[in-house]
């Protein structure tokens, strides 16, 4: 199974450059964006790793993206 440790660091850079402009578009504050980087990691232990969500074709970081970006839109 695919973890954190396994996953391209590209993507998981372009997710928090993404993360970082979508709280700055929303008017968060700096370490907004980090509070929803820690949720998405949390959900991903807590759902072993979205294992459903793979089974149903999606990748392991299409998902920790969405989550986080749904985590940051919950913080607004």
């Amino acid at each position: 199974m695919e973890t954190i440790d396994t996953q391209n660091q590209y993507e998981l850079g372009d997710i928090q450059e993404y993360l970082k402009a979508k709280a700055e578009e929303f008017g968060l504050d700096e370490y907004t964006w980090m509070e929803a980087w820690q949720n998405a990691e949390q959900t991903a232990l807590e759902t072993n790793n979205f294992e459903r969500h793979i089974k149903e074709g999606y990748t392991w970081i299409e998902i920790f993206k969405q989550v986080a970006f749904d985590s940051l839109v919950g913080l607004r």
